[in-house]
């Protein structure tokens, strides 16, 4: 919760972290990187990438998900759907925002370690922030710049901002929350088999905020994500590639060494 908060806040207020003219690690040297560490080479759509039975990972001929019963729907639908996410997997994602502005964001994960590269017209440079999962820190800067922040796992739990996320909830964490009337239904989203999910809220501040959410079967993943408020389509998320199951260069889980992160609290910008 705490690193996509981080994420949207910078991108919200188009903040880019304070630094110079030191050059970090640029895209061409991320993308090599990746290339030359991806076991599968083919470059597939979403689409393949998630609809191939006979795909193999890493050697190993992936296991295949116990069919869902297709007349559940709603919460007895979501307690039936295994919840199996990718040992690995690189995710390129564009979201659309109220005013029409495209964000597009790969999200590489393995090992429960996550490096998330967002270009946004709010922001000034490339948006790269990592989660070292061993170490339990979150690593954000600007690409090109030479401080970033850091903030440790454990810090400012209890903080109600750390609700402010607009990202997809994971599929355990809508089951795990869900309510006797929630709304699911198996569905199909560009041929693959999804759990359409709904569900609506009023706020009184906002209004109705309604949320439209399509999880990939085979992977938990979520696909396509809606955001709607008083009837209008405030965020669209949609996953345009997906390979998973790949070998990743550890590398891009490392904080940059030509970087100098200060460490940052919530406290520190709400204080009182």
């Amino acid at each position: 919760m705490k690193r996509i908060f981080i994420l949207f806040l910078t991108l919200a207020l188009g903040v880019s972290v304070l630094g110079g003219c030191e050059k970090t690690q640029t895209s061409d040297e991320v993308a090599k990187k990746v290339e030359e560490s991806v076991t599968n080479k083919e470059k597939n759509t979403t689409q393949e990438a998630v609809g191939d039975d006979s795909k193999e990972s890493n050697g190993k001929a992936e296991e295949e998900n116990k069919p869902i019963d297709k007349n559940l729907t709603g919460l007895e639908l979501l307690k039936s759907v295994e919840y199996k996410v990718p040992k690995s997997y690189v995710i390129e994602t564009d979201m659309t925002m109220t005013d029409g502005s495209v964000s597009k964001t790969t999200t590489y994960m393995q090992d429960s370690s996550t490096r998330t590269e967002t270009i946004s017209a709010l922001t000034p440079g490339k948006l790269i922030m990592i989660y070292d999962a061993k170490e339990g820190a979150t690593y954000q800067y600007t690409e090109g710049e030479k401080t970033g922040i850091l903030m440790l796992d454990g810090e400012d739990e209890n903080d109600e901002t750390m609700e402010m996320d607009m990202s997809a909830p994971s599929l355990k964490d809508l089951v795990d929350g869900a309510s006797e009337n929630i709304v699911a239904k198996l569905d199909t989203l560009d041929g693959e088999e999804v759990v359409y999910i709904e569900t609506t809220e009023s706020e009184e501040d906002m209004g109705d905020v309604k949320v439209c959410m399509w999880y990939s079967t085979r992977y938990s993943i979520p696909l396509k994500y809606e955001m709607y408020m008083n009837g209008a389509v405030v965020i669209q998320s949609v996953v345009k590639k997906l390979e998973v199951n790949i070998n990743i260069d550890e590398d891009l889980f490392k904080a940059p060494k030509d970087v100098k992160f200060e460490e940052f609290s919530i406290d520190s910008m709400f204080p009182g």
